[in-house]
């Protein structure tokens, strides 16, 4: 193997890793470093001898800017060089003669691309992208009904947005029960989908280490029927198509209720972007 195909092997490793746009620099380019990424950097040391730990306390120089830090060596390290790496972060890799490359030490093992979900992971995913959206609905129409901060009335009782045809305060008092039926319906399965996989995670550990089932007796296996958390949620999305259907009959301009229950819901996805994330606005709404 020579120094550019040992380069060229780390590249393709870091793209295996995750660092999809990694490349190599090419001589003389970018401070020493080999290999450049978003989000990484890396040197290659295709020599005869260990590397030793200048070479890695150097890298960590040239990547004083970046997170992750890479070294590969195809003649190893030596323990100077690996307690540096500890120091300083810097994950190590070795190029063996058979073009595979190893771990060698934490950092390094930590850059392991996550395993692909199995297939209960699967319907997991399946059944939150069916939840989030009707969690997020559920919400829009509560948070609709209750006080603001600036006083007492609730927002959707402000006479001066449109014209009831009954009693908005009766109105307000019937979403606002209905939908916090509804999101405890929707919690429920919230925690029982958290708990599935919790008892996959279990059952893996057990399988890897059967003794940790004799010594963690309470770890018991819960794993649900999850085509059953499935049917609760598309139940609870029914409840909230009849809660929409009853409460836009109550006015005269449900345009301009679609338009304030869709506003909080705005403003839910801003306060929590990472917990709504792709989900639309006109979810909370879809029948107006």
């Amino acid at each position: 193997m020579t120094w550019r195909e040992a380069e060229e092997l780390a590249a393709a490793h870091m793209r295996w890793l995750g660092f999809d746009d990694a490349a190599v620099t090419g001589p003389g380019t970018d401070g020493g470093l080999d290999v450049i990424a978003s989000g990484a950097v890396a040197q290659v040391k295709h020599h005869a001898s260990p590397v030793g730990a200048p070479d890695v306390q150097r890298l960590r120089g040239a990547a004083f800017n970046t997170y992750n830090a890479l070294f590969y060596s195809s003649s190893g390290y030596t323990p100077a060089a690996i307690a540096a790496a500890q120091r300083t972060d810097v994950a190590l890799f070795r190029i063996n003669l058979d073009r595979t490359v190893t771990a060698m030490n934490d950092r390094a093992v930590e850059l392991r691309p996550p395993p692909p979900p199995s297939a209960r992971e699967l319907e997991r995913r399946e059944v939150w992208a069916v939840l989030q959206p009707q969690r997020l609905r559920q919400r829009a129409w509560l948070d609709a009904t209750l006080p603001r901060l600036a006083g007492v009335t609730p927002l959707l009782s402000r006479g001066d947005l449109y014209k009831w045809q009954v009693n908005p305060s009766a109105v307000v008092e019937a979403v606002r029960a209905q939908a916090r039926t509804c999101g405890s319906a929707l919690i429920n399965v919230s925690a029982d989908l958290r708990t599935d996989a919790r008892a996959e995670s279990q059952a893996d550990l057990f399988a890897e280490y059967p003794e940790a089932r004799e010594r963690y007796p309470q770890l018991n296996d819960q794993f649900q029927d999850l085509p059953a958390l499935l049917r609760r949620v598309h139940a609870q999305a029914a409840e909230l198509n009849r809660l929409e259907a009853w409460a836009v009959a109550q006015v005269r301009f449900p345009k301009v209720l679609a338009s304030l229950v869709r506003a909080v819901a705005r403003d839910e996805i801003t306060q929590d972007p990472d917990e709504w994330v792709g989900i639309p606005v006109d979810v909370v709404l879809p029948g107006v």
